[in-house]
């Protein structure tokens, strides 16, 4: 007997947590791509908007999806085979590379590219708030639209603008052994370290992916470690005081427009075999606990 009501608990308890409270079920006619979608999308830690790519295995097609915590609806905004998404909060459109080319998607799900300098790096790009873009060029210098910043080439892995529009954030290689995120004052040029770190025997350390919080005090980076034996980590991190927040194998980090949460993209996979499956995290600064936001999402976007 005493088994059968420690089981009866448990149920009960899964039952609970979810619950109708929790979920809300996405309408048909929000998504006319639903079968593509999950049926159920978590709203209650969600703010703002959330773009996010996904793929579908049987029609092998990539879809970016624009969920809306307002309207409660997820809608299709077109099948998209970017990279490198960004949000561009002076235009309100979401932007992303394909080949040597820059694209973007309006809130309405309309599609183009973008006329951008002839030194731009597809790869490494970020908006100001301004909407002027900011990059680094193939020779390894930044720069904002036409202008060089700096006279100073970094062996750059990735690249971000602080909210306010007065500093750049670099994450750089500065040598064989040694990782760095470097500020940049804008109207200076003056830099400083915000972190550094030397690679060891167990493999090389690449910090990338490095996002702005909103009020420019703190930046969100992955930390990559490539080690010689076993798989590599990816690791996610704030500075200043470079707190631990999750581990993911492909996370793709975000803050909330709040600046309370962060979000990111993992690869579970199954330790017993089973299908993978990329999951949308979202968890509140500081604190240990982790939510499902989008099941099978992909590449989170925060759009305010």
């Amino acid at each position: 007997m005493k088994k059968i009501k420690i089981i009866l608990i448990i149920i009960s308890i899964t039952f609970s947590y979810c619950s109708k409270e929790d979920q809300i079920i996405v309408p048909e006619v929000a998504d006319p791509f639903s079968e593509f979608e999950a049926g159920i999308i978590r709203w209650d830690k969600i703010t703002g908007k959330i773009a996010y790519k996904k793929y579908n295995v049987n029609e092998e097609i990539t879809t970016l999806f624009l969920a809306d915590k307002t309207t409660r609806t997820v809608r299709n905004l077109g099948i998209c085979n970017l990279s490198n998404l960004k949000w561009n909060n002076s235009a309100k459109e979401i932007t992303g590379t394909e080949g040597n080319s820059l694209q973007a998607y309006d809130l309405n799900g309309n599609h183009y590219v973008l006329d951008v300098p002839s030194a731009f790096n597809y790869k490494y790009y970020d908006w100001l708030p301004d909407g002027r873009i900011t990059y680094i060029t193939d020779p390894g210098y930044v720069y904002i639209e036409f202008s060089k910043l700096i006279d100073e080439k970094f062996n750059a892995q990735g690249i971000a603008c602080s909210p306010d529009g007065k500093k750049i954030v670099v994450s750089n290689r500065d040598s064989d052994t040694s990782v760095q995120l470097i500020e940049i004052d804008i109207a200076t040029g003056d830099k400083r370290v915000l972190k550094t770190e030397y690679d060891d025997s167990r493999g090389q350390i690449i910090y990338l992916e490095p996002v702005y919080s909103p009020d420019s005090k703190k930046v969100l980076f992955v930390r990559h470690w490539d080690v010689s034996i076993g798989f590599p980590s990816n690791d996610l991190y704030i500075t200043p005081n470079i707190s631990f927040i999750s581990q993911g194998l492909n996370p793709n980090p975000d803050w909330s427009p709040d600046g309370q949460r962060v979000m990111w993209s993992s690869l579970n996979i199954p330790l017993f075999g089973g299908e993978s499956k990329t999951i949308i995290y979202i968890m509140t600064v500081n604190e240990n606990n982790r939510e499902v936001a989008i099941p099978r999402g992909s590449n989170p976007l925060w759009i305010e």
